[in-house]
């Protein structure tokens, strides 16, 4: 039929500009239209001299995709952080529709740090407190990427280990470990001894006060004495001066079941000790020490107690405040139906 005299392609209406026709040696004409990266479904019209035109869409692809990443971890963009941690980050999953080889460059603020499926971030204080990490995967002609933003920010970063609480002879006794206390400038130990919940500041401990590897602490709760179930929340307090409570945990105190008088703590003691006993119901009761001839020596109390444990302190003075001795003491529990005794020992 007649030679073309127009050609133009279609993408979403958008008319692309043709390159010259061309008319081979038989009448068939052709134009070439460059369509660059742009991949879709595009429609051409030829346009014959006797007014009428003929429409047909072609489909264009690339000859390679890009990598796709199907699975990260963390998950999460945005990963906040304490000093003194190890961050690990992988690629879990990709998928590269052409079957090549895939590459990985990991680049923390642009400079490269690895060039596996995995890597890892050590947090000293040499990373900047806003930092970026980049993983690059490439099949060797595309590539896409992953990215994660580090932002230092130690009242959401810090985790505890462990936070236990038990009851014993002293009253009840708190440990907690983490894995790093670089940042906390103290501790607060809060108690609740009843359902509401209201929990009263009762401890301040700062890090100096570590017991163990350096990030262990404990804290004797001497004035939980009464049978009951009681709860406990820690608090660190930053150095900037944020806060983070953590999860609260909770004791019971059984009510004793016999009059029971505990060994002295510490034994032997200077200048202070502690003494506990334990009344199985509420009653008048009197706490004495004597010397090893038997004359008193302090009464450390004497009235009505509820039942439950309880703890006295003797400073090593007699009645009239003067500092006693040392030596080997005795100190008795009277109730109005028992009586008992243990010894103690007081040095310098």
């Amino acid at each position: 039929g007649s030679a073309p005299i127009l050609f133009s392609a279609m993408d979403d209406g958008m008319v692309l500009t043709p390159q010259p026709i061309l008319t081979d040696s038989l009448g068939i004409a052709a134009c070439l239209v460059r369509l660059g990266n742009r991949e879709g479904i595009y429609t051409f019209k030829a346009e014959l001299n006797n007014g009428q035109f003929v429409l047909f869409q072609a489909t264009a692809i690339r000859a390679n995709q890009a990598p796709k990443i199907i699975s990260m971890s963390p998950s999460e963009t945005t990963v906040r952080f304490a000093y003194y941690r190890l961050l690990r980050f992988e690629i879990l999953q990709v998928i590269d529709s052409e079957g090549d080889p895939i590459r990985f460059a990991w680049r923390l603020n642009d400079h490269l740090i690895g060039i596996e499926s995995h890597t890892a971030v050590y947090t000293d204080p040499t990373l900047p407190e806003s930092s970026v990490l980049r993983c690059t995967v490439s099949d060797g002609k595309d590539s896409t990427f992953a990215e994660w933003n580090l932002i230092y920010s130690p009242e959401t970063a810090v985790t505890l280990d462990a936070f236990k609480a038990e009851a014993n002879d002293q009253g009840v006794l708190l440990h907690w470990s983490l894995p790093s206390i670089a940042d906390i400038a103290f501790f607060e130990i809060y108690r609740d001894d009843g359902q509401q919940r209201l929990y009263q500041l009762i401890n301040k401990q700062t890090p100096s006060a570590s017991v163990g590897t350096g990030n262990e602490f404990q804290y004797i709760d001497q004035s939980a004495s009464t049978p009951g179930k009681y709860h406990y929340q820690l608090v660190a307090v930053f150095k900037s001066g944020g806060k983070k409570p953590f999860e609260p945990i909770s004791v019971e105190i059984l009510a004793p079941s016999d009059l029971t008088l505990h060994q002295n703590y510490p034994n032997p003691f200077n200048p202070t000790t502690l003494i506990s006993f334990d009344l199985p119901e509420p009653g008048q009761i009197r706490l004495i020490i004597f010397d090893k001839n038997g004359r008193q020596v302090r009464e450390l109390l004497n009235g009505d107690l509820p039942a439950g444990r309880h703890t006295s302190i003797w400073d090593g003075c007699d009645d009239q405040g003067r500092k006693v001795s040392s030596g080997s003491y005795f100190y008795e529990l009277i109730t109005a139906h028992e009586k008992l005794t243990r010894k103690l020992t007081m040095i310098k």
